[in-house]
């Protein structure tokens, strides 16, 4: 196989990985972990919203994809030092670039709600921002807690 239909294999499998590790942190989400635990639910009511930014993972998969891309990229077999060099050298800025890629590709804007219980005590809560729920101070909402310690904050039917 031709150097640069590898190279190109490899960006796209890299893609493809880096897509997949993307979690969603939004107040209506779950993960297959959570399903069925039971969950603590805590009515209260909105005091102030902020925009943040989640940052992305930085689990090292994108270092070790984007080093062998690099490494891949840099191509031949030669065995001089400075082709040897140049390999080393293009694989640990692939690497470094890899983990950039996926900390960017992984980062979500987020809100930070500060809400006041019923029972009178104040919580800030992060999470993903969900243009379908958007959240207003004032509103009832229901803070949902499981005993693994994932909370999120949603809208009240109450």
């Amino acid at each position: 196989m031709h150097t640069t239909n590898k190279l190109f294999l490899a960006l796209l499998s890299a893609s493809l990985f880096l897509t997949g590790c993307v979690t969603d942190l939004k107040g209506s989400a779950y993960s297959r972990k959570e399903a069925r635990d039971p969950i603590t639910v805590h009515y209260g009511e909105v005091k102030e919203t902020r925009p943040v930014v989640v940052e992305g993972t930085k689990t090292g998969i994108g270092a070790v994809i984007g080093g062998a891309t690099g490494a891949v990229a840099a191509g031949g077999t030669g065995s001089s030092r400075s082709k040897q060099i140049a390999r080393i050298f293009v694989a640990t800025f692939g690497a470094f670039l890899g983990s950039k890629v996926e900390e960017g590709v992984t980062r979500v804007q987020g809100v930070e709600l500060t809400v006041e219980l019923d029972n009178g005590e104040t919580y800030a809560y992060v999470q993903e921002e969900d243009p379908n729920t958007v959240l207003q101070p004032g509103d009832r909402v229901k803070v949902m807690s499981t005993y693994k310690g994932v909370t999120r904050v949603a809208p009240s039917d109450e």
